[in-house]
Parts: C-alpha cells; structure tokens; sequence
C-alpha cells in the first residue's frame, strides 16, 4: 500500500475552482441590460401615451384646445417612433455593438418623450392658477413612476433622459407662481426629491439583481458544461472509476467500471464498494477493506502497491488490476466520498511475460535463445559438483543453400525440423540452445568428454541421415561440430568462444566433421590466435594505429614513369610495428578487410595530394585492395566519393589485385575496373601466374600491368622453368598491350635476369627496402 506524505492535500473539487466557472464581464452585462430594456420599455411607453391621452379631457378648460391637441399629437408621434425602435431591436439587432447604437438612439427617444411635457407643464403654469396644485403633483408624480417602472433600473441614461425635462419645467412652475401654498410647494418638492432617490437606489437595486441572476445563469451553465465534460471523461477512459458517498455507497460508475466488474451501475449502485469490487488473493495489508480505511482516516490517496486480482462474478473470468482510492474533499478534512481507480492490466502483464519469454527463448524454435544459456552454463560452471560440464557446438553446413534457393520460410522450417532431430537424442538434464542464425549449443551436464563426444558424434551422424525437403527439392544440410570440456575457473562467455572456435576447426576440414578441443590443441590454438589478432586489427581501426611505407619500383625499360607501392603496417599498443603477414590473415578471415582498404584509400590519397619530398619524383602510386573490397557494393562508391573529395588526379592511382580476387568474382572485378577506369585510374593484377587458368580470362580484363607471382622470381637466376613462365607470362602481356612487373627481386643476379626477360618493372629488396613515410 502507497501512501502520499503526511501533510499532503488531494480534493476531488475545490472551492475556488467555481471562480473560473463565472467570470467578470461587465460589458457583457451593459449589453443584456440594454437588449432587456428593448424587450421590455414600450410598456413604459404604452403607458406614457394612456396617461397623456387620460389628461386630455382634464386640461382642456386650462389649456386652449389647439395647443391641447398639437401637444397630444406630439407625445403620440414620438411614442409611435419609440415603439418602431423598440421593435426594430427586438426582432433584427443582435451584436453587442449594434446594440449599443440603437441604445443611444433611445436615449434620444426618451428624452424627446420627456421634452414633450414641458409644454403642458408650462400651459398649466401660464395660467390663472385655477387647477388645483394638487393636480399638478399627481402629473408630476405619474410621469415619475411611469419612468421609473420601465427605465430607471435596466438603462439609467434613458430614464434621466425622461425625468430632467419634467423636474426643469417643475422648477420653472414654481419660479412663476413664488406666491403659491408654501405646503404644497415643500411636498412637491419632498415627493420629487424621494422619488430622484427612490430611482437611484431602485436602479442600483435591480442592476445588483440582473448581475447576480447572471451570473447564477453563467454558474449553471458553467456547471452543466463541467459535467458533462466529466460525465464524457469518465466515460472514455479506459480505467473503471467509481464513487462512493460519505456513507460509502455508490453513486456512480463509468463503462469502464461496468465492463471490468460485471455490474451495472442500477444493480451496482447504493451498495459498498467492497461488495463490488471483489478482489482476491489479497494480503491483508493491501486488502481493499484496509485501502479505504486508511484512505478515510489520512484524507490522502492510497494505492496497492502490487497487482490484485479482480474476479468478475458475472463474467466468470479473472483479471489483473492496480487498485488506487482517493478521497473526495470540498474543504481539506472534509470528505464527502470516495473515488476508486481500477485499472485493468491483464493484457499488459501478459505482454511483460511475453517479452521476459522472448528474452530468454528463440521464437522460431522455443529453445532457449544465447543469454538463457550463458545465464544456465554460468550457473553450471559456478555449481560445486565432482564432474564439470562439456559444451557441444553444432553449426548446419548447408543452411545457406536452401535459405538462398529457397527463400527464408524454407530455413526457418528445416531450423525447426534440425532442432526436433537434436532434441531427440537429448537425455535427462541437458540443455539445447540456439545460439546463432544456424547454430546451436548443447550444454551436457556431469559427463566425461568421452561420453560427450560419443553423443555428439551420434548427433552429427543422424543430421548427416536427414533429408530436408522443400518445393519439390531433397536438402542433405549436415553439420560441423565442436566439442570442449569446461575447465575450473572458467566462464560461460569463454567457455563458449572455445566451443565456436573448435566447431570453426571442423568446418574447415570439410562437411560433417568433429572436433574435440584438448588443451595442447594446435589448431585451435591457431584459430584462438586468430581470433585475438582479429580483435586487435578491430582495436587499431578504432584508434587510427595503421602507418603507410613505400616501396619503389625500378624501371628497367626507358621512358616509363616512376611508381611506388604503398604498404600498410599496424602500430600495436606499445607502439612496436607489426608487418602485414601478422595480422592480414585475421583480418581476411573475420572479413574485416573492407574496413582496413578504406582506411589505407583514405591515407593514400592523402599522401598523393601532399606527396613527401622523397616522394616528388613519383608518378603513378599503387594501392593493394582485397577481394572482400572488390565484392564489397559499397566499396566502389567510397573510392568515388573520396576520389571526388580529394580532388587527387586518378591517373596516378593503380589499384592492384591479386590474380584469385579477379577469380572468385570476375563479373563483378569486370563491373569494378570499368567504372575506375573511367575515371583514369589504372590497374595492376598482382599474383599472376598462381592460378590454373590464368591465361584464359586475361584477355577480358582492362588492366595496365601484370605482376609475376614471386614464387616464380625468387629462383629465377637458377631454375630454368621459372625463368620459362617469366619469359611466357611477360610475352604475352607485351602482346594484350600491358606493361610487367617482376616483384620478390631479392639480389642482383634476379634483377639482372628480368631485365634480359624484358620485363619493364622490377620490385624487391634489391631495388628498394620499404620505408616509412
């Protein structure tokens, strides 16, 4: 169970959260005032126009009856005109700003309505001063609380527009008449004073009012929007939620919670929570009982702090849940409720479970995939037992050529097939792994090495047997094994390197072949050695530990251009030089050879375009690339991309290759000379003669020079037969229209010699010993 610290507040709604429901806009209120006024004020008008109309009959003995009816038709006219105003708002004026237009216009209207009475007044004052001022009171009096009633307290500026007129034409009565009943004058003036406050205070009074209805107006709407913006929440997300009263009863349900517990909120609701949600296999701290109580008690939201398990009576199956119980507060410390969050997390526990599975099991054959069987050979290894376990390394021959031929469907199916055969022969304790893309481990616990061996031969031997067939097409695959004893001290990670090194040893003595790995084995040790040396190239590429020397070629024919070989050797940690015979055989073996020629373009041209002093002589630069770079796609579009970069002029560049790369891919060889070539780059076959039919694919090359294989120039003073193939191979370069070159000329009787052959070039320590740069 999770408990937030103490002191720590979590309410559900909090007071001030209404503040934001309703805001302050007074604008927005002036203009409601006014749109009411319009729906409301020809009642005013109404009025005034009845009251005028009544007084007619009254005032005409006063007043003459031209000037009676003149007055009368006026008032009429401009109420007539009020009311088209009130009218023409009320049906087409809307926006706020038209609003306030037309408000003005009523102002005007009002105070044209008030105006009107000034002339009666006047009439009445003018006279012989027979009406009764009482009557003039009552007028007065009467044009005041019709004002009052329609204008004062939803548009004050309309309802002084009426009134000032009337309380000057007032004053002016009583200008003329100063000998009049001072009573009477004191409560006119008195009722009209009570009657200016009682209009403030009114206006004031049903101004608060509007404001307040709406704002409760905007308070409704604004909870009726919340609302339903949490009913539609709650609605769609994807975790049950349920609350609960003070009393702990529920009031409500999602579809989710519907979903997940198989009750409907009808049935579900009024009953406990408990009774609802039915968890199982709860401990008793994280018990739902415990959940609420203590949620109850802190005022804070507490959650199980492991998964529970949700049995859905209705549905009948069981699901895996995280439960959390919140309280529901409108002050802090005063709960009102509780909201429970039940999430469902059966699919993804299941998904964790998947992937904890596909960490330790190969999905193609379920056996368990490298990490599970270093994590069980480690633990094998570290086990205190009289007898240490045999590791057994299986690699499939023939993989490839069925995965090739007929597509990746097809090696998936004979893996399976290759891993049911080995599982058979298993015996009790043993464990299979597939450790590579056709590889696989057998870890043989408390065995001897002679036991081992003799099972793994019976393996090798029944895989040997099985046919694979596929499309109509009949797969013999077989498999390479090796075999290795633990020795004490040993790690599962070594252990492992030594069994894929003894299995490597099998391969290359050819199909089907076993090979137990004894500690005085040489050829292991020559694949370990390997191995090591490969790791150390890997480590000099990263650090940039490759130096280029040159050698010079000496031109034995006049005319040709000067030429240098350029060759690679590595620093090793400590500093020391180690020569290429070392660490290119590794570095072929483990196919790390494209990465070393890129390295050894980039340095060279480098050299080319900013060329030593004992180098300014040199015309033509030659650059040794392997066969993996020649098969390698993306090889040529590094040299092309460098050679643009560089800007270095390509005729002085010849790539040389050795006569059994030309062999192995002569298309693509083809492909990788042309696109050079085009580009002036010039091209040596080095090695030639070594290969069986050398002469035969000669002619479909576009190379520059042929190199003798100096296994045919080392004895050339004394062996005529070497002498022979010089003299042979060199005619028919001459012939193709290619320059020769004669390498391993190691002393002056060699060099004496090629220059009688007539070979053009001559390379070796009697020409030139190799020199740093």
């Amino acid at each position: 169970m999770t408990v937030p610290p103490e002191g720590s507040q979590s309410t559900i709604a909090e007071p001030s959260w209404f503040d934001s429901v309703v805001p302050r806009r007074p604008g927005v209120d002036l203009v409601q005032r006014i749109r009411r006024f319009h729906q409301v004020g020809h009642r005013g008008v109404l009025v005034t126009l009845l009251v005028a109309t009544a007084m007619t009959p009254v005032l005409h003995d006063v007043v003459p009856l031209h000037w009676l009816l003149t007055w009368l038709a006026a008032v009429w006219g401009i109420g007539a005109l009020r009311l088209l105003v009130f009218a023409v708002v009320r049906r087409w004026v809307h926006e706020p700003a038209a609003l306030r237009c037309w408000a003005r216009v009523s102002v005007i209207g009002s105070g044209l309505q008030g105006v009107a009475w000034v002339p009666l007044l006047l009439f009445i004052g003018a006279g012989d001063g027979s009406l009764p001022l009482a009557l003039l009171i009552g007028v007065v009096l009467g044009l005041f609380v019709t004002g009052i009633v329609s204008l004062v307290g939803l548009y004050p500026p309309v309802y002084w527009a009426y009134v000032i007129p009337v309380v000057a034409a007032v004053g002016v009565w009583l200008l003329w008449h100063p000998d009049g009943q001072p009573a009477m004058v004191a409560a006119l003036g008195l009722a009209v004073t009570f009657m200016l406050m009682g209009a403030v205070e009114s206006s004031r009074h049903l101004r608060r009012s509007v404001s307040r209805r709406r704002e409760t107006q905007h308070l409704a709407e604004g909870l009726g929007v919340e609302k339903r913006r949490f009913q539609y929440t709650l609605a769609s997300i994807g975790d049950a939620v349920i609350t609960t009263d003070a009393e702990g009863a529920i009031d409500y349900m999602n579809a989710a919670a519907e979903a997940l517990t198989g009750w409907s909120f009808v049935g579900a609701s009024g009953r406990r929570l408990q009774e609802v949600v039915a968890l199982t296999e709860e401990s008793p701290g994280n018990s739902l009982d415990v959940l609420v109580e203590t949620c109850l008690a802190r005022g804070t939201p507490v959650h199980r702090s492991d998964d529970a398990y949700l049995h859905a009576g209705r549905r009948g199956d069981e699901r895996v849940v995280q439960v959390g119980v919140s309280p529901i507060q409108e002050e802090p410390g005063e709960t009102r409720g509780l909201v429970a969050v039940i999430r469902d997390v059966t699919e993804l526990r299941g998904m964790a479970r998947q992937v904890r599975y596909q960490n330790r099991f190969d999905s193609l054959t379920g056996l368990p995939n490298r990490g599970e069987f270093e994590t069980q050979l480690d633990a094998e290894l570290s086990r205190r037992s009289s007898g240490l376990p045999v590791v057994c390394w299986f690699d499939l021959d023939r993989f490839k050529l069925v995965n090739d031929s007929c597509g990746h469907t097809a090696g998936d199916e004979l893996l399976r097939q290759v891993a049911e055969q080995i599982v058979a022969y298993l015996r009790q304790g043993d464990l299979l792994a597939r450790v590579g893309s056709d590889e696989f481990a057998l870890l043989l616990r408390d065995t001897s090495l002679d036991e081992a061996t003799e099972l793994a031969g019976a393996i090798r031997d029944h895989i040997a047997g099985f046919r694979f067939a596929w499309g109509g097409r009949v797969f013999n695959p077989g498999a390479s094994v090796g075999v290795v004893p633990a020795a004490r001290g040993e790690t599962a990670g070594t252990l492992l390197a030594a069994a894929d090194a003894a299995c490597y040893v099998a391969k290359e003595q050819g199909p089907n072949q076993l090979h137990v790995a004894y500690p005085d084995d040489i050829a292991l040790a020559t694949r370990n050695s390997q191995v090591e040396w490969a790791t150390r190239v890997q480590a000099a590429l990263d650090e940039n530990r490759f130096r280029l020397r040159f050698q010079r070629l000496q031109a034995l024919q006049p005319e040709l251009p000067e030429k240098v070989e350029l060759l690679v050797s590595m620093v090793d940690e400590q500093g020391g030089i180690v020569s290429p015979g070392q660490f290119l055989p590794a570095a072929e073996l483990f196919g790390m050879m494209p990465a070393l020629d890129r390295r050894v373009v980039a340095l060279a041209l480098d050299v080319i375009n900013n060329p030593p002093p004992a180098l300014g002589d040199v015309d033509q630069f030659a650059i040794n690339l392997s066969g993996q770079s020649l098969n390698d796609p993306a090889f040529l579009g590094f040299v092309l991309e460098t050679l643009r970069e560089t800007g270095v002029d390509a005729s002085r560049i010849c790539f040389e290759i050795t006569e059994t790369a030309v062999i192995s891919n002569l298309a693509r060889a083809q492909e990788f000379i042309a696109a050079l070539a085009e580009h002036g780059c010039r091209f040596s076959l080095d090695d030639f003669g070594s290969g069986l039919s050398s002469f035969g694919y000669l002619r479909a090359l576009n190379v520059d020079y042929l190199k003798v294989d100096g296994q045919f120039v080392r004895d050339l003073a004394s062996d005529s037969v070497d002498q022979s193939m010089v003299r042979c191979i060199n005619q028919v370069g001459h012939t193709i229209g290619m320059l020769t070159v004669a390498e391993f000329v190691e002393s002056g009787q060699a060099l004496e010699q090629v220059r009688a052959l007539g070979v053009d070039y001559a390379q070796g320590y009697a020409v030139h010993r190799p020199e740093f740069l």
